[in-house]
């Protein structure tokens, strides 16, 4: 065999491992959102989920999906309360390897997580597990994805009856203890992480909390 023979021969390796692929993108419709963050009151897709939908279709054709970690950063983050957090930031090559022709692509990838303690690579991992699948494989959510445009969110009233105002208190200069007046001003519990509960207001509290957040801004 010639080089340019052996050329040919790993262009369609490659050709049928990316044939495969669209097969496996078409097969997997959408994803499941079987996890529910109760903190924040919004449904998540977990990775288990996305590895159940994607397993069978990937080894049915003979496709592995490997990992590998080129580097990890950490730095330290001082919360709003005072404390410590941890992020970590992996760095990964991600392998789609035909176990029949022995084809492969590789990817550059990263994801990166947040924890107090001793989770924060764990975290990432799954962080870049989760986004690398979804976004390879071009995966929609089965229900709205909460994830979406935060202005879109914040100008309609969601499904579940709660409307997103975490484009108005982004950037608002506002304090946590502040934010918390608001919440309990507007009728509702004050929160250890008050930002996070203007991510999911009920739609009737919006107009008035938006009045306050307003009216504080301009204190």
């Amino acid at each position: 065999m010639t080089a340019l023979d052996e050329i040919e021969v790993a262009v369609d390796a490659r050709a049928a491992l990316a044939r495969k692929l669209v097969e496996v993108a078409l097969e997997v419709e959408s994803i499941e959102k079987t996890g529910f963050n109760r903190a924040q009151n919004y449904a998540f897709a977990t990775a288990e989920t996305m590895i159940a939908d994607l397993r069978g279709p990937l080894l049915t054709r003979g496709v592995l999906v490997l990992a590998g970690e080129d580097h990890i950063e950490e730095r330290i983050r001082t919360t709003s309360q005072g404390g410590e957090t941890a992020v970590t930031t992996v760095h990964l090559t991600y392998t789609l390897l035909d176990s029949e022709t022995g084809a492969f692509i590789e990817l550059q990838w990263l994801g990166r997580g947040e924890d107090p303690m001793d989770k924060g690579v764990a975290k990432a991992l799954t962080n870049a597990e989760k986004t690398f699948l979804r976004k390879q494989f071009m995966l929609p959510w089965a229900q709205d994805d909460p994830e979406a445009d935060e202005g879109s969110d914040a100008r309609a009233g969601r499904s579940d009856g709660t409307v997103n105002l975490a484009s108005q208190i982004s950037g608002s200069g506002l304090t946590d203890t502040k934010l918390n007046e608001i919440l309990v001003g507007a009728g509702l519990a004050a929160q250890s992480k008050p930002f996070a509960t203007f991510m999911r207001i009920p739609a009737a509290k919006a107009e008035e909390i938006t009045a306050a957040i307003e009216e504080a801004k301009g204190a």
